[in-house]
């Protein structure tokens, strides 16, 4: 068996969650391909004997001789309607053969092995044979289009569980009218009332009494579901490749158990028992293969990063440890996983925590990358998990399909059986969470740093500055310590750069840690980690950004510049700026509306990373010391670098450069004490970047998001463990449903749509520039929809607190747009040219470098026309000043 390459096998392989391996355990399930229509059965009245008794009741059906003879020429006019839609499905499949081929750039042999199939198939239906004949055809036609004739796999090797049922789900109601003349389908209805009942959160009361009021106002004979309970039991039939498991913990120990009762094997104490769950990662993937076109995802990608240039960083996949896993995962479709795992408050009332296992594939398009979420483990107590007990069952799921030889799966257009090899060595994790997977000690440890063994030391501080500390790491407890701390640990930054961590060195410290019990270079044992396949501990860990950067590092420097009396001390202006925060109207890629510095402690990560890479500068100029100014630009221009969407080494070594002076310059311009551990992380950020890829590419804005959308469903007080449960399947089976449906004729269109005519009068020089390019009949409006993005006019007044007139029209052109313009079937924008002041472009004094993501402009006395379809991006008008986006991958933030 070759991995990632088409294999063939001829016994039945088993359920990958099922606990029986045997064969015999499951049922036979014939391939979509091989399966022929059945045969017809018999009438009543033929089955019935010439001399059986004909009960009285009975005899008033018996029909006339004339009557017979028409029942049997409807019945001849049946058979030939179905022979003819045979034959139509036959061509409907031909015909998405030739698209998909077109699509994905297949081979004519592959496209010519999927048609045969077909033809065989429908032969055999049309001639009333059983399945021997497709699959003959099947290996006829396969024997044909490839030398080797082990690329097709029996039917026995589908999974009868899985499939069958999914095939059902998927075809019961699919050709099937909401009522008779509708032209919405019944799964689309479901579809659209579910995803409302996601989006809005309703709780199940809320959805039952919804379907049940959609249903009486639909006409007689709907086949809309009757309740919330049928319409839920189709996203259940949907979510069958989603297999959970129970484990057990002990509460007392937090060790594993084997049963929910009975003695602790660790702590010999018969103490309650905690639960927590897990998902079946092969059926996931396997599911993902055959019903969710991965396959196709995937070599769209390995397409896009054959163009990269040499040195070169555009995503995950140019990253320097990437490529040693790709080394040894070469198969065409072997997966790289991406795992995070972080704690969220169910309610803040409530101590309970969601623990989740998430991971993502890194080998397809970062847009659609988040959707093929997998979920691999849920745990939801009132204290942090043990994670050598809670990542158990994920790496045990790893290591039983690495030692199988990859997850098997059956390629959905061409019936060939490929098998990918999976692994995950890289985790995107918060620094609470980095210390427990790899079982370390804190980051306020004096060992604390997971990348490097700097060592922390003592810093004098006055008490006030500790009692603060202890306060903001309590977060909401206002109880403080009696005693006044005078030092606190601090990494403060060395010309010598420390020795960073390896895996041999983890691992044998993790070892002394355990025979000593005490604690080596802050590692307090082995982790469970060390048993993944292609884990390096010394190079696993991501940059993850998020935490690192945005909500640690950008909201302390900020708060020492609002809140700490010095000589960078400029809290006296926040209501300035404040005003100038609110003024400024984003487009609609940026998600939250600016908020002021007052608001600084409940900013959000997507609200700090505007402030920081956009808004700090243009705000702050006017206020902050020259010297403080040149500093924060440091920060701004390097955090910039690392999340375009294109690094080159230079800008990588750049960036590096800039981190350096920023953490050095932290003990000059401010103090010792402000030497945090996430300050001190920000000097490896370009080293992870080389490790991993940018920023944006191992960003956990992404799984933050769909923790926190899993958990805003709960609204019970009771079993919150199946609750999630149910809400995570729901999620799932939604994002199945909504891919079946992607076939069928949807109300969306890829033309361009208008808003509002605008009865205005053109200015003179408006009138005369479009009469200078041949548009003297018009009609004017104020909002154009494309296909993927909206854009406005200045006289767009309904969004008054966005703005998306301000676009990049040509490279390095700006302006705005002034008038949609529609002549003669064409759409024309209007537009109102900026003028760059390249003297008032920020930049760094010792280097000279320019922040050119910042454009002081002016408007200039110069017009210009260009079609909707010429527009290259959207951007940000702060002030006097155009921000520029750094990649278009992060959007909604």
């Amino acid at each position: 068996m070759h991995d990632g390459s088409p294999v063939s096998s001829t016994a039945s392989s088993p359920h990958p969650c099922s606990p029986s391996s045997s064969p015999q355990a499951l049922s036979p399930v014939t391939s979509p391909l091989q399966c022929s229509s059945p045969s017809p059965s018999p009438s009543p009245q033929h089955s019935s004997t010439p001399n059986s008794p004909v009960p009285r009741k009975k005899r008033r059906k018996l029909y006339s001789r004339t009557t017979l003879r028409r029942k049997l020429q409807e019945a001849e006019q049946d058979e030939s309607d179905v022979e003819c839609d045979h034959f139509q499905d036959f061509q409907q499949k031909a015909t998405l053969s030739s698209v998909y081929k077109d699509n994905n750039n297949s081979s004519d042999i592959e496209c010519r092995d999927f048609l045969e199939t077909d033809i065989g198939h429908y032969s055999s239906n049309s001639s009333d044979k059983s399945s021997e004949c497709s699959t003959a055809s099947i290996k006829s036609s396969c024997h044909e289009s490839s030398d080797d004739t082990d690329t097709v796999s029996n039917s026995s090797q589908l999974d009868s569980s899985i499939d069958t049922s999914m095939q059902e789900a998927l075809s019961s109601d699919t050709e099937d009218e909401l009522y008779a003349g509708s032209n919405i389908l019944v799964d689309e209805a479901i579809f659209r009332t579910l995803r409302v009942y996601v989006k809005e959160r309703w709780t199940k009361t809320s959805l039952d009494s919804n379907v049940k009021l959609i249903r009486s106002l639909l006409p007689e004979g709907n086949l809309f579901p009757k309740t919330g309970k049928h319409m839920l039991s189709k996203l259940n039939e949907l979510s069958s490749f989603q297999v959970e498991t129970e484990h057990y913990y002990c509460l007392s120990c937090r060790e594993s158990k084997q049963a929910e009762k009975g003695e602790c094997l660790s702590c010999k104490v018969e103490a309650q028992s905690g639960i927590f769950y897990q998902f079946c990662l092969e059926s996931q993937l396997k599911f993902m293969f055959e019903h969710r076109n991965l396959a196709s995802a995937i070599d769209e990608q390995r397409n896009r990063t054959a163009s990269v240039p040499e040195g070169h960083i555009t995503d995950i996949q140019d990253g320097v440890e990437y490529k040693k896993i790709r080394d040894v995962l070469s198969g065409r479709y072997d997966i790289v996983l991406v795992m995070n795992s972080d704690g969220v408050n169910l309610s803040s009332s409530s101590k309970q925590e969601l623990w989740g296992i998430l991971s993502i594939i890194s080998d397809i398009h970062p847009r659609k990358r988040y959707s093929f979420m997998l979920v691999s483990g849920v745990f939801v107590d009132k204290v942090k998990p043990n994670m050598n007990v809670f990542l158990k069952p994920f790496v045990d799921s790893l290591n039983s399909i690495w030692s199988k030889g990859g997850v098997t799966w059956t390629h959905p257009h061409y019936a060939r059986v490929y098998t990918s090899k999976v692994a995950c060595p890289v985790f995107c994790v918060d620094a609470p969470a980095k210390a427990m997977i790899l079982n370390m000690k804190t980051f306020s440890h004096r060992f604390g740093c997971n990348i490097c063994e700097q060592k922390a030391v003592r810093v004098s501080v006055d008490p006030e500055t500790c009692s603060r500390e202890v306060e903001s790491s309590k977060k909401k407890k206002t109880k403080t310590t009696t005693k006044k701390k005078t030092t606190l640990r601090r990494f403060v930054f060395q010309d010598e750069e420390a020795k960073l961590r390896t895996h041999l060195r983890m691992t044998l410290q993790g070892e002394l840690a355990e025979l000593r019990k005490k604690p080596r270079k802050g590692v307090l044992g082995k982790t469970v980690l060390e048993e993944l396949p292609l884990v390096d501990l010394g190079v696993c860990l991501s940059a993850e950004y998020m935490h690192t950067v945005l909500l640690d590092a950008t909201r302390y420097i900020l708060d020492i510049i609002f809140n700490v009396r010095g000589p960078w001390y400029i809290g006296k202006h926040i209501p300035e700026i404040d005003d100038f925060m609110k003024s400024i109207r984003v487009p609609y890629f940026v998600k939250r509306l600016p908020r002021g510095i007052k608001d600084l402690k409940f900013l959000k990560a997507s609200e700090l990373r505007a402030l920081l890479i956009y808004f700090s500068l243009p705000a702050f100029h006017k206020f902050l010391p020259a010297k403080y100014l040149q500093h924060l630009m440091l920060l701004v221009a390097a955090i910039y670098l690392l999340l375009k969407e294109d690094i080159s080494s230079n800008d990588l070594d750049l960036a590096e450069a800039m981190l350096r002076c920023f953490v050095r310059d932290i003990g000059k311009l401010y103090h010792n004490k402000f030497y945090t551990y996430n300050i001190h992380n920000l000097l490896h950020l370009p080293l992870l970047v080389r490790r991993w890829g940018p920023l944006w590419s191992t960003s956990a804005f992404d799984f933050e998001n769909y923790n926190g959308f899993i958990t805003s469903h709960v609204h019970g007080t009771k079993h919150l463990g199946k609750e999630l449960l149910n809400n995570i399947k729901i999620i799932q089976s939604l994002t199945v449903l909504e891919n079946s449906l992607q076939g069928m004729p949807r109300a969306t269109s890829s033309k361009i749509r208008f808003g509002s005519v605008v009865d205005i009068q053109l200015s003179p020089v408006e009138r005369n520039f479009l009469s200078s390019r041949n548009i003297t009949e018009f009609v004017i409006y104020d909002r154009v929809k494309t296909e993927f993005d909206i854009f406005t006019s200045r006289e767009y007044d309904r969004a008054r607190k966005r703005a998306n007139s301000f676009v990049e029209f040509d490279v390095r052109k700006y302006g705005e747009i002034l008038h949609f313009v529609e002549t003669l079937g064409e759409v024309f924008c209007l537009i109102a040219v900026f003028k760059i002041r390249h003297n008032n472009i920020f930049f760094l004094e010792d280097s000279l470098y320019q922040l050119r993501h910042l454009l002081p402009v002016t408007y200039s006395n110069d017009l210009t026309v260009i079609p909707v379809s010429s527009i290259i991006t959207k951007v940000i008008k702060a002030g006097n000043y155009l921000c520029l986006r750094p990649n278009h991958y992060e959007v909604n933030l």
